[in-house]
């Protein structure tokens, strides 16, 4: 055989074995620490979350009426009204910012008066990315609805 055509095998060998050994190997960086998705993976963007809401409950207050909003309460966007009996309650809603009022009654000065307690956030799920795609969770939002005197005194 001819050097020249000797030559040209031994290239196309040699390039085709390379080919092949970055294609086995492969090319993708992100891959290659084994960062996939796991077993639970939620492989679309989740529309609703938990929105959580802590309460007092003591001798004057053994259930703590609230009034869950869209947005900012003062806005008057009632989402829904409850009644809470224990500490903390879970609601499934879809993403997006909520406020809670809480109605309690409150010793001050021996006198009983009502004071309300007001906090408000944002649910929205979040991303995770891997190599194989994206991982969503589902958002949650806690909100302190809990009577603090100290606080409304001021």
């Amino acid at each position: 055989m001819d050097n020249q055509i000797k030559s040209t095998i031994y290239f196309f060998v040699f390039a085709f074995a390379l080919s092949m050994l970055i294609l086995l190997t492969g090319c993708d960086e992100n891959c290659n620490d084994g960062n996939y998705k796991p077993y639970d993976c939620l492989d679309r963007e989740p529309s609703e979350g938990i929105l959580r809401i802590e309460a007092t409950l003591d001798g004057l207050n053994p259930v703590v009426p609230i009034e869950v909003y869209y947005g900012d309460f003062e806005n008057d966007l009632l989402y829904f009204v409850d009644t809470l009996d224990t500490f903390a309650y879970e609601y499934w809603v879809p993403n997006g910012d909520y406020s809670v009022k809480a109605k309690y009654s409150a010793r001050i000065d021996n006198r009983l008066v009502t004071v309300y307690s007001i906090d408000g956030g944002n649910i929205s799920s979040s991303v995770t990315n891997y190599c194989d795609g994206d991982c969503y969770t589902e958002g949650r939002l806690v909100l302190d609805a809990k009577l603090d005197l100290n606080s409304s005194l001021q």
